[in-house]
C-alpha cells in the first residue's frame, strides 16, 4: 500500500490479483526465478552441468508459473 495524499492506493494489479495479494507475491517471485535462473545459464558456459540445471530450473519455473495462471 502507497500513500498517495490521504487516499491509500494499492501496488497489487487488481485485474487479475484482485483479493489475492499472497498470489500476487508468488506470481512476482517464480517470475524472478524463472528469469534469474534463465540468465544464469547463459552466462555459465564453462560449467555445463550447472548451465544445464539451471536452464531446467528456469524452464520448470515458467511452466508451473503458465500452468498456475491458467488454471486459475
Amino acid at each position: 500500500m502507497i500513500c498517495i495524499g490521504v487516499e491509500m492506493v494499492s501496488t497489487i494489479p487488481t485485474l487479475v490479483f484482485k483479493g489475492h495479494p499472497p498470489i500476487f507475491h508468488a506470481f512476482t517471485i517464480c517470475i524472478i526465478f524463472a528469469f534469474s535462473a534463465a540468465f544464469c545459464a547463459l552466462m555459465i558456459l564453462n560449467y555445463p552441468k550447472i548451465a544445464r540445471f539451471c536452464g531446467y530450473y528456469s524452464m520448470a519455473s515458467a511452466l508451473s508459473l503458465l500452468i498456475w495462471v491458467v488454471s486459475s
